[in-house]
């Protein structure tokens, strides 16, 4: 019995020094081998075309806001593409959306929805 016990404790200490010497070995290298920089190509990566859609139904309150904060994201502006769908809107969503087609040709294409029904189609 108790040479069980002693085995078990030896193998107990043998586990906690492997795991010790393992976490030696990771902070040596860590402290002593130049970093390796994952992002060094970052600027020169060939970036996907993105188009980002925003829904929007009468939401001349807040349109402003979404297309502004989709104008400074830290993306390539030639890789991205902003569609803004407008939903049939009563309000002015349809005169700023085209504002900001003016002052963005090419970048902010919009798909203004005039007809069909207001509701999601069923199927």
């Amino acid at each position: 019995m108790i040479l069980a016990i002693e085995m078990l404790l030896y193998a107990i200490i043998g586990l906690v020094s492997v795991y010790a010497f393992r976490h030696y070995a990771f902070t040596w290298i860590r402290l002593f081998r130049p970093p390796r920089d994952p992002y060094r190509d970052i600027d020169a990566a060939d970036w996907p075309t993105v188009t980002v859609q925003i829904a929007a139904h009468n939401e001349e309150r807040v349109i402003r806001y979404c297309l502004d904060a989709l104008l400074t994201v830290d993306y390539p502006l030639d890789r991205l593409v902003i569609m803004p769908v407008n939903d049939r809107s009563v309000d002015a969503t349809r005169e700023i959306i085209d504002a900001y087609v003016e002052r963005y040709p090419g970048l902010i294409r919009p798909f203004h929805r005039t007809g069909g029904s207001p509701a999601k189609p069923r199927h």
